[in-house]
């Protein structure tokens, strides 16, 4: 068990010992060419007193609702990025740290200005007019499968995004879907390198979650022409671009895939006790 925890829980990912597991975890993904892919993998249930635990990392837009609704009777226990869920696992967060170094702004000459990469270019959240109109008036680069300026040449996803940090001032951080407490990588990361994410959707998610000044919604406003010119301006101006990294003196901000740098085995140990065991 990593971190500090009062249970001590032994796992597993040995497929063998799951007939004697107090607890299994299931993680639930989308493939649009099985459409009953859910129920036909589920396993017998060999032991009435063995927790289900569905674990999902996308949101409810990426399933089919009717075969969620199959699997109300199935599960015990939820482990999602909401923080209602049984076992919260956010996709990042920001915290406020006074001993922070003393932060140092330097100009830095980057030369372009708004990199996108994607790979899913049709989207619940109807992101992809907010790409195309803001083309209209300034540099957009997009990169991945919705673009024209490749995929990194063979680079790994997050080395890619060090490389476009190093020559971009701000990244679209477009969620491929708009709900509630869906805040992914995307925002996180690339404020993280350096990048100002720009963001539509859930303007009080943002605000609740980000740093104060730290990144700029497309719904603040009048227009998209207006945030372009806006953009053009601040990229321009080292006074006003140091206003969205001042944040850095005195706020962290974390990003992680779903299951690192978060104690959720304590968490789901800790959640029913008939899992939990003390020292």
């Amino acid at each position: 068990m990593a971190g500090n925890c009062e249970y001590h829980c032994q796992w597993s990912r040995n497929r063998l010992d799951y007939n004697y597991s107090d607890a299994v975890i299931f993680h639930l993904y989308n493939n649009i060419d099985r459409r009953d892919f859910v129920l036909h993998q589920l396993p017998e249930r060999k032991n009435s007193d063995q927790k289900w635990v569905l674990m999902a990392k996308e949101p409810p837009a990426f399933f089919y609702s009717d075969q969620l609704k199959l699997l109300n009777d199935e599960f015990n226990l939820t482990m999602t990025f909401l923080t209602d869920a049984d076992v919260s696992i956010p996709l990042g967060h920001a915290t406020r740290n006074l001993d922070r170094a003393f932060f140092s702004f330097e100009w830095n000459p980057k030369k372009k200005l708004i990199a996108w990469m994607a790979s899913n270019c049709i989207t619940s959240s109807i992101r992809e007019p907010l790409v195309k109109e803001l083309q209209k008036y300034i540099n957009v680069d997009v990169f991945g499968a919705c673009g024209d300026h490749g995929n990194g040449g063979g680079k790994k996803r997050d080395e890619f995004k060090e490389v476009l940090a190093g020559q971009y001032r701000f990244y679209l951080a477009l969620e491929n879907s708009d709900c509630d407490e869906y805040i992914t990588e995307k925002f996180g990361r690339n404020l993280q390198l350096g990048m100002i994410p720009i963001v539509k959707g859930r303007r009080a998610l943002y605000s609740k979650f980000a740093p104060p000044n730290s990144f700029f919604h497309a719904d603040a406003f009048t227009s998209v022409e207006t945030l372009a010119k806006y953009l053009e301006r601040v990229a321009s101006n080292p006074v006003e671009l140091r206003q969205y990294h001042e944040w850095r003196s005195t706020y962290e901000v974390f990003h992680h895939s779903f299951t690192s740098n978060h104690n959720w085995p304590c968490d789901l140990c800790t959640e029913d006790t008939t899992l939990k065991e003390k020292p």
